[in-house]
């Protein structure tokens, strides 16, 4: 490009800079301002005990394991229909229960979400602070066996994860099964490339809303659960051992819905 010689000045960009949206880019933003909600999902969770001190490596200073030893509840969603703010996805993560200032949270160690999910992966690391990761999610039950599984592949015919919930062998009250609030780390690079820009213990609310069946019934029920990790350096799931099973889930959700949450701690603020 060659210089500008004329005496005439150039005119300068007229962006609006002063009502920019939440995200990228600046024109067309990619997702809507929160908060979000999806409808109508089939999920499962397998809640397991695992070892103390592999759990303690994960956790932020600020938390404390909430049993001992500790629990993980691995959920995996098979796929909500549809969503305002972004569109439907299927997820997997490992939920280790925490305790905050003495009040019960979940720290996500990673969310996997379905091949696909654009707004829900570009948001969910931006704003929310979820530590995302995108695999090949699964949820079947094979027809007669009274068995429901789970799968995660990441890379594709790599088995990451494999959680089989059943026989179901009772059906729950909603208050059975509910979602603590998050707590998590988001964390974003820094510009200049070396070490993180954004660096902040968060939490956020997750409101959810179990499926009524035609009694008036949650479409919750409780059953047998078994987590198989498969061996990966890229995602060392395999570290959260499975020491002994306790319990599964499988839940039918009207509504989940994801507000921002809040900054707890800023750890660069604190370090500077």
């Amino acid at each position: 490009m060659s210089k500008n010689d004329s005496t005439t000045a150039l005119p300068a960009g007229r962006l609006d800079v002063r009502s920019l949206p939440s995200n990228q880019p600046a024109v067309g933003p990619l997702y809507p301002e929160f908060p979000w909600k999806v409808f109508n999902a089939k999920g499962i969770a397998c809640i397991y005990e695992t070892d103390k001190e592999n759990v303690l490596d994960l956790l932020p200073p600020e938390v404390t394991i909430a049993t001992d030893p500790p629990q993980v509840i691995c959920w995996l969603n098979g796929g909500y229909e549809i969503g305002i703010g972004g569109g439907p996805y299927q997820e997997m993560a490992p939920l280790i229960p925490v305790l905050y200032k003495g009040e019960l949270h979940i720290f996500p160690w990673v969310v996997y979400l379905g091949h696909g999910t654009e707004e829900w992966f570009a948001a969910g690391r931006e704003v929310l602070g979820d530590q995302k990761k995108l695999a090949h999610i699964s949820l079947t039950q094979e027809m007669g066996k009274g068995l429901i599984i789970g799968t995660v592949e990441r890379p594709l015919r790599h088995r990451l994860v494999t959680q089989i919930v059943g026989p179901l062998e009772r059906q729950c009250d909603e208050s059975a099964f509910a979602f603590p609030p998050v707590i998590g780390l988001r964390i974003l690079p820094n510009p200049e490339g070396t070490g993180p820009g954004v660096a902040q213990l968060y939490k956020k609310p997750v409101i959810s809303t179990l499926k009524k069946a035609e009694d008036g019934s949650a479409m919750l029920f409780e059953g047998q659960g078994t987590v198989e990790f498969g061996r990966s350096e890229q995602d060392p799931l395999y570290k959260l051992e499975v020491r002994k099973h306790v319990t599964a889930y499988y839940a039918e959700f009207s509504t989940i819905e994801q507000p921002t949450g809040v900054v707890l701690k800023d750890y660069l603020a604190e370090s500077r």
